[in-house]
């Protein structure tokens, strides 16, 4: 290796890297990485690093085709651990500097397990919805949504594509609560209550 730092010691730090004489606290610190295929120096062409801020941030930044990351790496950040919140919270995806809860993602999310909530799912705008999806069907109506709407809860189905097919069943709300429930059938309006 280049680089190989190892002690026998019982101290857990093997290395530190300590910005001094510092005026501003919000200037990270950090390893930058790059390569290139010409015998260049590279100090300009760094495209991923690891930078520690004052008070307890640590974050990972990466992008393409950059030459500031060295100057200014907190706008790639791609994991952002945010020690300075009571308990910790974690941002991932690119500029999530500031996480508003515990887990802060921008972006789509793919979870390849269970998910577990001991607490509330909260799905927030101006039409959420909750969508399941059988990946085994034999047909192409596989998809059930749950929307929010208007004032309107609707079940709705969709094709195996995300398009939609028809509306199932609706409960209509008010201050009072529930005020109209309606069953369809084929897109039909059958029950109204």
């Amino acid at each position: 290796f280049p680089l190989n730092v190892h002690t026998t010691a019982s101290n857990v730090t093997l290395a530190s890297f300590h910005g001094t004489g510092n005026t501003d606290l919000n200037t990270p610190v950090g390893i930058t990485f790059g390569t290139r295929t010409d015998t260049g120096s590279g100090t300009t062409d760094q495209r991923a690093g690891i930078f520690y801020k004052y008070n307890g941030r640590f974050f990972i930044a990466a992008k393409t085709g950059v030459g500031d990351l060295n100057t200014s790496p907190e706008q790639y950040s791609m994991l952002y651990v945010d020690g300075a919140q009571a308990g910790g919270r974690v941002g991932i995806g690119q500029g999530v500097t500031s996480p508003a809860q515990t887990l802060d993602v921008s972006g789509s999310a793919i979870i390849r397990g269970d998910l577990t909530s001991t607490a509330t799912i909260l799905s927030t705008g101006t039409a959420p919805v909750l969508r399941l999806q059988e990946t085994d069907a034999s047909d192409n109506f596989e998809i059930f949504e749950i929307q929010s709407s208007g004032g309107t809860v609707n079940f709705n189905t969709r094709n195996s594509a995300g398009t939609f097919v028809s509306t199932d069943y609706q409960k209509a709300t008010n201050s009072s609560g529930a005020s109209i429930h309606r069953w369809f059938i084929a897109a039909i309006k059958n029950l109204p209550l």
